[in-house]
């Protein structure tokens, strides 16, 4: 465990007393990641001050220009003190408080200013001898499980975003009645009453429409058609019109007078539009919550959880929490509700329900929707601490990824030979060796054969003789992922034998055949060649990946059979002579490198051994620099031991994936650059380099 450094803060009260020190402890801590939604609750835990904390309150960070009474102390604290002074014992206090339900002042185009970005905390200690020091450490910020405080009634942490829970920026709800008459019903953004903030929703029925407005004046088509009538605002709101007094497209009137009252429908509530919602777990129960000031007395009020399914479709009908009856006078009521949500939910709102009691004109104000799951944890004034245990403070962390990835473990062979094992027929003899010194740069692994039937070469159990790469953990090659398109390379260097080395990859449905080495010569060919294989990986693909490397059946009949001189220029080359005595080719005669022969007029001589040999041996050849990589092209063979600070190791050197990325040195200053002018202050951050793909 990290074991911090502590602050010490000295006293020098003049006596025994209580010491306030001059020098308080500020501490600035990002209480999110991105801005906060309104009221949350923030256990803060400190480790031997034998006090109590006196003071916290969220506070600006930065030069504002706008005024935000979300600036302010929290509205109520439970401190747990920490008893007497103990002599050089470390003692754990913690305080719980609970920030202010307040929302945020519009800024211009609309803009939200003054989040809880900082906390400041204030630290006191009383009762302090002479001359006496105390320290402080294993410092923690932490927010408190979702849910209801059961002490003090605080809430959860709200599910809602400021748009969804306030008013504060648009309006997400339209008016809802159960007899259809919209024509009657407004729902507006307005600031008469709040709960919190600066807005509100007001909910207003009117039957008939206020003579001023609009729906008024349009059923009588213009102003200057009212006027012509000779009809004022008042005949509008209380006149009974007779045939020929009715509006211009129905100067007979008829129906209801348009001065007669329309009686509200009995439930009046809102309907969310789709982004008022917010995303639930089918089977976890939630807790809800709306307030509402109603302008009359003895409404039934109750909070209505509209659900969901995946594609926004609502569920049956709501489901309604218990019923509060209205005071009246526009003063601000709650009414919550609590339910587990249907196995096929995934979306959910909060919405009030007001009976109008048949009234032609019903009001109403609507503030704070929220949603929570309830915790089991509450913030006790006694007793344990909510706080957990100390943990390392916080850490932005990026992950950068590199240019390129080799996802070859063990590449160049720098420590051991781990990854690779022998692939033959069960009766053949073989080693698989480390060669020191022997690869392209610094150590390569050799598989060799001293003899071998050539029968069993060509017709045994395995149709490939050579090594194979290990998919069991540790796999030499992992994380590759399906559907995806890789490609494999690696060098070899042919010690013996004619039969060309090939490189296989199995995709996980097939085994893809790539490059094969030239056939060798013993006199003059000894360098490394490169080979390839470019693969796709299937669907299904499990992530580790089998590569094959040796001699191919096919390729061992095609040189230890009957070769005729003309059919494979790398078997054998044509003389510019005319035979003489030579002995003429034979398809059942085995020819050694260098032997002349008569065919088809012309005189041959044999390049490498060939022909119907009953073994065939000894068959040997070094390989190094595997580079297994995500691309649909070969490309420069790299690992971590490049000479350069863009290479890196995942882990340890040799032994792991190797990571290049391009330009790093001067990305990474970039990169910091950018990041610190994002962050907060004393926020830090961490990049992380080379991490597993």
């Amino acid at each position: 465990m990290t074991v911090p450094i502590p602050l010490t803060l000295d006293g020098t009260s003049p006596s025994t007393g209580e010491f306030n020190p001059a020098l308080r402890l500020i501490t600035l801590v990002s209480m999110t990641a991105g801005r906060s939604t309104g009221n949350g609750t923030i256990a803060i835990t400190y480790s031997n001050v034998p006090g109590a904390f006196t003071d916290f309150a969220v506070v600006a960070y930065g030069p504002s220009v706008y005024s935000d009474p979300a600036f302010s102390h929290p509205t109520s604290a439970t401190i747990r003190l920490g008893g007497t002074d103990p002599t050089n014992t470390w003692k754990r206090l913690s305080v719980t408080v609970q920030a202010r339900n307040s929302y945020y002042s519009p800024g211009p185009i609309g803009a939200i200013y003054g989040v809880y970005d900082y906390a400041r905390l204030g630290v006191t200690s009383s009762a302090m001898a002479l001359n006496e020091t105390q320290q402080i450490a294993y410092v923690q910020f932490e927010k408190t499980p979702p849910g209801i405080d059961t002490d003090t009634s605080q809430f959860g942490s709200n599910l809602f975003s400021i748009e969804q829970s306030s008013y504060e920026g648009r309006t997400m709800y339209t008016p809802v009645g159960g007899g259809g008459e919209t024509a009657y019903m407004t729902f507006t953004r307005t600031n008469e009453y709040t709960s919190c903030g600066e807005f509100s929703g007001k909910f207003v029925y009117q039957s008939p429409p206020a003579t001023n407005s609009y729906q008024a004046v349009a059923q009588f088509g213009t102003y200057p058609n009212l006027m012509a009538k000779r009809q004022t605002y008042a005949d509008v709101k209380y006149r009974t019109f007779t045939a020929g007094e009715g509006t211009p497209d129905n100067p007979n009137g008829g129906g209801v007078p348009l001065g007669t009252p329309i009686a509200a429908p009995a439930v009046l509530t809102l309907a969310p539009l789709q982004t008022a919602l917010v995303r639930v777990e089918p089977g976890v129960t939630y807790q809800a919550q709306v307030s509402v000031a109603a302008e009359a007395a003895g409404q039934t009020l109750q909070c209505a959880v509209l659900r969901y399914d995946a594609n926004f479709n609502l569920i049956g009908t709501f489901v309604a929490g218990s019923s509060v009856t209205t005071a009246g006078g526009f003063k601000w009521q709650q009414a919550a509700a609590t339910l587990t949500m249907d196995s096929t939910a995934a979306w959910a709102a909060v919405v009030p329900r007001v009976t109008s009691g048949g009234a032609s004109s019903v009001h109403f104000y609507v503030d704070e929707h929220r949603i929570w799951v309830p915790s089991t944890l509450a913030t006790k004034s006694a007793g344990a601490s909510p706080a957990r245990a100390w943990q390392a403070p916080r850490q932005l962390i990026i992950k950068l990824r590199a240019t390129r990835v080799n996802y070859a473990k063990n590449p160049s062979f720098q420590n051991s030979l781990w990854g690779w094992s022998q692939e033959k027929d069960a009766s053949l003899s073989s080693t698989l060796t480390l060669v020191t010194g022997g690869g392209i740069i610094g150590n390569a692994a050799q598989f060799s054969m001293t003899t071998a039937p050539t029968a069993t070469l060509v017709n045994g159990t395995s149709p490939r003789t050579g090594v194979i790469s290990q998919v069991t953990q540790p796999a030499l090659v992992d994380s590759l992922k399906p559907d995806t398109v890789y490609t494999a390379s690696v060098y070899v260097l042919p010690t013996a034998c004619p039969v060309p080395i090939t490189l296989f990859a199995g995709d996980g449905t097939n085994i893809i055949r790539g490059t094969s080495s030239p056939i060798f010569d013993p006199t003059g060919n000894t360098t490394w060649s490169r080979l390839s294989v470019t693969f796709k990986t299937s669907s299904t693909y499990g992530g580790s990946l089998r590569l094959y490397l040796g001699y191919a059946a096919d390729d061992v009949a095609t040189v230890f059979s009957a070769v005729p001189p003309d059919s494979n220029d790398a078997v054998w080359t044509l003389l510019p002579q005319l035979p003489t005595a030579e002995p003429t080719w034979s398809q059942s005669i085995p020819y050694t490198a260098g032997a002349v022969v008569q065919y088809a007029g012309s005189v041959w001589q044999s390049l490498v051994t060939n022909g119907p040999y009953a073994n065939v041996g000894p068959l040997t050849f070094r390989y190094d620099q595997l580079l297994v990589e995500q691309a649909d092209k070969l490309g420069d063979y790299f690992d971590g031991n490049q000479p350069s600070a863009d290479y890196m190791w995942e882990g340890t050197p040799g032994d792991t994936r190797s990571h290049y990325y391009r330009g790093k040195r001067v990305s990474q200053y970039r990169l910091d650059q950018l990041i610190q002018r994002q962050i907060g202050v004393g926020a830090s951050y961490r990049l992380v380099y080379a991490s597993a793909p």
